[in-house]
């Protein structure tokens, strides 16, 4: 890599994955008015994003779990990439082959009549699991998690990783088994949920600067991503803080930002 890339993911489901109880409800209520503050955001710096979209989102139906105008706003918006996050929020790295792959058909046929075709791909939970069917299926790329130092604490790790603004990790885009790219990710934009109030703008951001100027240093991938749904508490210092980083990465020489589908195209 000649230069340092910036790539933000957004893992896209409402209602899927989450227990049907009214504090979700509520959360998930504030998904598409997050989604049009995120666009314009987006908008006003030309800065483009992969939206890892659960299947389930393209038909119609209750809003809390569908969303065919989600989709409609979101292609209407420059540099913005469909991916899949699955169909049914299915958990790729613990089902069997023959669920994940109907499952994979089942997207393919809710994105045809739109002519979106399979490229990149969030796996629920991070967990990665399957990677022929995806290469199978069409798809060129995913995001990997990174194997950050705190995954065995938990979010209590988590919450202390944030706190002390350690420096997240870049990753090198490389091409894994099956010809697919992955993606690393690298830090998750906490949400200002439970204990997770308590971590200050500042250490989130700060994080990503650190990971950003590390991506430079190094030449290599930051990969920052988060579901639209962590933003339903404390929604103006969360996007506030989103538009800080994004501001320090557009003045960084050196970076390049990148959505998943533009990287693949580079690295092809």
């Amino acid at each position: 890599m000649k230069s340092g890339i910036f790539c933000l993911s957004l893992d896209t489901e409402l209602m899927w994955g989450r227990p049907d109880l009214p504090i979700w409800r509520q959360r998930a209520a504030t998904v598409r008015p997050n989604i049009q503050k995120l666009l314009k955001l987006f908008t006003k710096y030309n800065f483009p994003a992969t939206w890892a979209i659960v299947g389930q989102l393209f038909l119609p139906g209750d809003p809390l779990w569908h969303g065919p105008d989600i989709i409609k706003a979101i292609r209407k918006t420059p540099r913005q990439e469909i991916g899949c996050h699955t169909f049914n929020h299915l958990d790729f790295g613990r089902c069997p082959i023959q669920e994940a792959d109907e499952d994979l058909k089942k997207w393919l046929q809710a994105t045809q009549k739109q002519e979106i075709k399979p490229g990149s791909f969030a796996f629920p939970f991070n967990h990665v699991g399957h990677l022929k069917l995806l290469a199978k299926h069409g798809f060129k790329a995913y995001r990997g998690p990174a194997g950050h130092w705190f995954a065995p604490l938990g979010k209590a790790g988590e919450i202390i990783d944030s706190l002390a603004q350690i420096t997240p990790p870049a990753g090198k885009p490389k091409q894994a088994n099956h010809g697919l790219f992955n993606f690393s990710e690298s830090q998750f934009y906490v949400s200002a949920w439970g204990l997770r109030k308590y971590i200050p703008l500042s250490s989130r951001v700060g994080k990503a600067k650190k990971g950003i100027r590390r991506a430079i240093a190094e030449k290599r991938l930051f990969h920052l991503w988060f579901h639209p749904i962590n933003l339903s508490d404390q929604t103006g210092p969360l996007l506030a803080g989103l538009e800080e980083i994004i501001k320090f990465a557009k003045q960084q020489p050196g970076l390049e930002i990148n959505n998943m589908e533009e990287m693949t195209r580079q690295l092809n």
